[in-house]
């Protein structure tokens, strides 16, 4: 039998202060979480999360920081 929880991703996957979605820990011992992170990524609301999670955030920044850097490197190859 599944928990009330799941695929609530307001509940199974929430925006952390860090701006970052985290697992809860009592879903860390949960025997569902795997099953239940799936379906709660699969509705419309963990589709958009999905979707645009690598542009929020520290790791948007990072990947931003990487393309510069990558850029940067070119240039310099080509001796610019």
């Amino acid at each position: 039998m599944r928990p009330d929880c799941f695929a609530d991703l307001g509940q199974v996957f929430p925006l952390g202060p860090d701006g970052l979605r985290h697992t809860p820990e009592p879903c860390q011992a949960c025997g569902h979480k795997v099953d239940c992170l799936r379906a709660a990524l699969a509705t419309p609301q963990g589709a958009a999360v999905t979707r645009g999670g690598s542009r929020r955030g520290p790791a948007g920044r990072l990947a931003q920081g990487l393309a510069r850097w990558s850029r940067l490197k070119s240039a310099r190859a080509r001796g610019g």
